[in-house]
């Protein structure tokens, strides 16, 4: 179903015409500022827009505590740290190990894809890759694989409704809330992969509603 009403913060990181949405479990506690705002980070760009990035990311902590945002550009590794991230692929394409854990597991890795690193875990690659990767207060159930590739996964199908309700629409739910949408549940993060072309962008209201991002990826000639 479309919302007609904005939600009270729209993030935009704009990249690369799919549109990977993605919402934080819970409105923010102890905000009091509900107006509508925009927030872009031109991430393809030279630097990289450092400014957007860094302004974007504050405003992401402040109405979220316990969670952070960063970018990590032509990386071949992000190193083990104490909390639970997930790491959306925004360019490249590599081999990836996690390692840390309780197993070494292996992938391949590509635009659109999300790798779920627990606590104390890290992730190695073969080739240069760029994340933007969020850091998530709350663990993710055991049973949540570590790789979720929407275009790989034969149980992660097109999915009508919301943003996309045409027949054949490209509407893949990554993450979500309610096991009667996809198979991979956590209440950490909600995200849900998109194409422009035959789906349109929709809010979540302003009163219960929360922050949301749109990495813009693989952006066809002559689009901005």
């Amino acid at each position: 179903m479309m919302l007609s009403a904005p939600s009270p913060w729209r993030l935009a990181i704009i990249f690369l015409s799919l549109f990977l949405f993605m919402g934080c479990a819970g409105p923010p506690l102890g905000i009091e500022n509900r107006e509508v705002r925009l927030s872009i980070a031109r991430l393809g760009s030279a630097d990289g827009d450092p400014e957007g990035f860094a302004s974007l990311r504050s405003a992401f902590r402040l109405r979220n505590p316990g969670h952070d945002v960063s970018f990590q550009r032509n990386t071949r590794a992000l190193v083990s740290y104490s909390k639970t991230r997930a790491a959306f692929v925004q360019t490249g394409e590599a081999r990836a190990e996690i390692s840390g854990g309780a197993l070494h597991r292996s992938s391949n890795l590509t635009v659109g894809d999300i790798v779920i690193l627990r606590p104390g875990e890290g992730l190695l690659t073969d080739a240069p890759l760029s994340f933007v990767v969020f850091e998530v207060p709350d663990n993710p159930p055991r049973e949540l694989p570590s790789y979720v590739r929407p275009d790989w996964d034969l149980s992660i199908t097109d999915t009508p409704g919301g943003c996309a309700e045409e027949e054949g629409a490209y509407r893949r739910i990554l993450l979500t809330w309610k096991p009667e949408v996809g198979p991979y549940i956590w209440h950490g993060i909600n995200a849900h992969r998109v194409r422009i072309s035959d789906s349109f962008t929709h809010y979540h209201p302003l009163v219960g509603g929360f922050d949301e991002f749109y990495l813009v990826q693989m952006v066809q000639p002559g689009g901005s």
